[in-house]
């Protein structure tokens, strides 16, 4: 049965429950240049990243992970399936980045001689009990996130800290503007030590992975595809520009059954989905739903509809943004994915 969850701008594809939207949207971090040795075990640093010579400690990176695992809100799927190892991988790939956040705000902080008050860190928790409607609904926000009192006071002294070391830099961004540029090694983070911890739609490239859920609810992955091609598009039922581009998928997937074609529906409710399908004769198109658009952030998706090329490897091989102007160049672009070569175009 799937699960509400709300989204965070810039973040990977699980998103943490209310409270932590109101806390942690300090915490966003992603590294552009890293990379990529051997994971140490534990007993060896127990470092989970270092950045730009900053260690960040394991302890840091478990805490975060046991917050994200608690408070995961997202569709089920068994653990040992291809999208149950989706969601873990992207669990970890969450919790490391924001053990980065909270390290880098630590030792910025430290450097500068920024400190916070316990007096303050009450303050920042009485202001964010306020924002979510007073001591209900915070007790409700954290049984619900699987924090404490303890961890809600934690990260609001990293807010705070954030913020004082905005002032000081004069760079409301700064947490982003530095990691963001940062030489980053991970050691931990399936997706982020990997040889895939690339920019988004970088063609030769995996495809940024995401959970979605079919029409029946049931949560679905590209690694369920994995095996075969993929013509993965991005619409919504109010896309004038999608209502022709869907005839031409569904087509697209008759005429060459070994393909598999996703219109991935961006935010939209089954019963609206599933009454656009009927009213404009699209029986038999695979449609899944990205329930919070996590998805269409992680590909970059700004207009619709937009189509992406994945190979049998979930490899990235071709994309195409704006919509496609005949069966032909749909036809093209499944063929870079059929064919395993990257679209030269780009």
């Amino acid at each position: 049965m799937e699960k509400p969850t709300i989204n965070f701008a810039n973040r990977p594809s699980l998103r943490r429950p209310a409270i932590l939207l109101v806390v942690l949207l300090a915490l966003v971090a992603y590294g552009s240049r890293h990379q990529t040795p051997a994971p140490p075990s534990r007993h060896q640093g127990a470092l989970a990243a270092v950045v730009n010579g900053i260690p960040v400690p394991m302890r840091t990176y478990d805490w975060q992970l046991a917050v994200a695992t608690r408070a995961y809100a997202g569709p089920y799927a068994p653990p040992n399936s291809p999208t149950g190892k989706t969601i873990a991988r992207l669990l970890r790939d969450d919790a490391v980045q924001e053990a980065i956040a909270e390290t880098v705000i630590s030792s910025v902080a430290a450097r500068h001689r920024v400190t916070v008050s316990d007096t303050e860190v009450a303050q920042e928790v009485a202001r964010l009990t306020r924002a979510v409607g007073g001591s209900v609904g915070l007790t409700h926000q954290l049984r619900t996130a699987g924090m404490t009192m303890a961890d809600l006071s934690r990260v609001a002294r990293h807010t705070v800290l954030r913020d004082r070391v905005a002032t000081v830099l004069g760079d409301p961004a700064w947490l982003d503007h530095l990691v963001g540029h940062a030489h980053i090694i991970y050691y931990v983070g399936d997706g982020a030590a990997s040889a895939d911890a690339v920019p988004a739609i970088m063609l030769g490239h995996p495809a940024p992975p995401f959970v979605a859920v079919d029409l029946s609810g049931r949560a679905v992955s590209l690694a369920d595809l994995r095996g075969k091609a993929v013509v993965l598009d991005f619409w919504t039922t109010g896309c004038a520009d999608c209502q022709g581009e869907l005839p031409l998928l569904l087509a697209l997937a008759r005429a060459h059954p070994h393909l598999v074609v996703v219109a991935l529906d961006r935010q939209e409710d089954a019963g609206t989905i599933r009454r656009y399908l009927t009213s404009h004769q699209l029986g038999g198109l695979t449609v899944w739903r990205d329930l919070i658009g996590q998805a269409a952030i992680n590909y970059t998706v700004a207009s619709l509809p937009d189509s992406f090329s994945i190979d049998d490897h979930g490899i990235l091989r071709a994309y195409n943004f704006g919509p496609l102007a005949d069966a032909a160049s749909l036809d093209s672009l499944a063929s870079y994915a059929e064919a395993g070569i990257n679209d030269t175009q780009h």
